[in-house]
């Protein structure tokens, strides 16, 4: 009783993760992936914590195969749509919808053959119980065999899939919950070893006294982690974690957009807010529009520099960075910075130059252009005269460059 009491409460946090984001419906396609995985979860949560317990006290001999088909397909489920928000979220859209079919057809042959199997299995217990060639017991090892095949595939494919991510992206929160990710996939792992080893020696007897401690631990532990990633979405969507979050964006956004403003006021739509709107839709409207409008600001800013401008402060910015993307965020502060001091410089701008990158995703932009607000005006500067360093043959290629691009 217990331990159906600690299951219990360790599965609140997951269906409560589960509740908060059908409640708030994503567009983006890794968002509605993502939701749907959870509520996989959830699913899975009820079944480990109440159907073993039904099927002790109703002394149902149906329960468990109906229990562990069910398992199995809610788990492939989410392991499918986990791997495709994975892949949504680091691929192209493009990329990522022609690989979307990819874990569907892997996930749900497994379930099929699973299904098969536990069902060939009951028939042969039920009708004849010593069938040639393939037993009860051999089609138990087949059945867990295919299942514990699952597990390794797919733990493998979301957890290298999740390192890349922890590994290429900025945002701490999706650092950390990509940590939490690779954290499962590897108690996954463990929990295949410890089952094979399991299996192999109580195959063929049905005389099982006792669960290896290794087993339940890492089983415990699968428990432990999946209630603190959830825990972890519930206390991201908090509306007070929320507004945080969007008041220090706006607040650390504002004074670059302050700063292109006059570049060209007819932008515009709504005005800067000096405080941090109370609704969030006004919050993300503000946030959104900002971000928008910088980007149509680096966009005419361009008109100013000539053509190898963002190379050389990709270059010049590569001693004040270790990694790519904080090089790439230093040396937007000073394109701008160059930008700025030429746009005033010049009558007649005539040279363009690539804009920096953007980000595939808003959240991701405004982390970006936060990050590039707050680079010191020293740094800027530094870069920014590293960009004033134009070789005649770059100001010809860039004067000859069609006005289109």
């Amino acid at each position: 009783m217990t331990a159906l009491l600690i299951r219990i409460l360790l599965s609140l946090p997951i269906l409560a993760a589960g509740y908060v984001r059908l409640r708030r419906p994503r567009d983006d396609a890794a968002q509605r992936a993502f939701t749907v995985a959870i509520v996989c979860a959830g699913v899975l949560s009820i079944f480990s914590a109440f159907l073993p317990f039904v099927a002790t006290v109703l002394h149902w001999e149906a329960v468990p195969a109906v229990f562990g088909l069910g398992y199995v397909w809610f788990s492939v489920v989410c392991f499918v749509k986990l791997t495709e928000a994975l892949q949504f979220m680091m691929l192209s859209p493009m990329r990522s919808r022609a690989l979307a079919r990819r874990p569907r057809v892997v996930g749900f042959s497994f379930a099929v053959l699973i299904s098969l199997a536990v069902g060939a299995g009951r028939w042969n217990e039920i009708v004849s119980p010593t069938p040639w060639p393939f037993d009860h017991y051999n089609w138990l090892v087949l059945t867990w065999s295919l299942w514990l095949l699952t597990l390794v595939v797919f733990a493998l494919w979301i957890g290298v899939l999740a390192t890349w991510a922890a590994i290429t992206v900025e945002q701490s929160r999706l650092r950390f919950s990509m940590v939490l990710l690779i954290m499962v996939c590897v108690l996954m792992l463990f929990y295949v070893q410890v089952m094979l080893t399991l299996r192999s020696t109580v195959i063929g007897s049905l005389g099982v006294g006792s669960i290896p401690i290794a087993f339940t631990i890492c089983l415990w532990a699968l428990y432990v982690v999946l209630a603190v990633a959830c825990l972890w979405v519930v206390f991201t969507n908090l509306p007070a974690v929320n507004r945080r979050r969007d008041t220090r964006q706006l607040d650390s956004i504002r004074p670059l957009w302050h700063r292109l403003a006059p570049i060209d006021p007819g932008v515009v739509l709504d005005p800067m807010p000096d405080s941090c709107p109370i609704d969030r839709e006004d919050r993300r409207h503000a946030l959104y529009r900002s971000a928008v409008e910088i980007r149509d600001w680096m966009l005419q800013l361009r008109r100013a520099l000539p053509y190898d401008a963002w190379g050389r402060a990709l270059e010049g910015a590569a001693p004040f960075a270790r990694t790519k993307y904080k090089r790439e965020v230093i040396a937007a502060a000073g394109w701008i910075e160059a930008a700025m001091a030429a746009v005033t410089e010049s009558d007649e701008p005539d040279r363009f130059s690539p804009t920096p990158p953007s980000q595939p995703d808003v959240d991701s932009e405004l982390a970006t252009l936060a990050r590039i607000s707050q680079v010191s005006p020293e740094v800027a500067r530094a870069v920014a005269a590293t960009i004033r360093q134009t070789t005649p043959q770059a100001d010809a290629h860039s004067q000859s460059s069609p006005q289109s691009h």
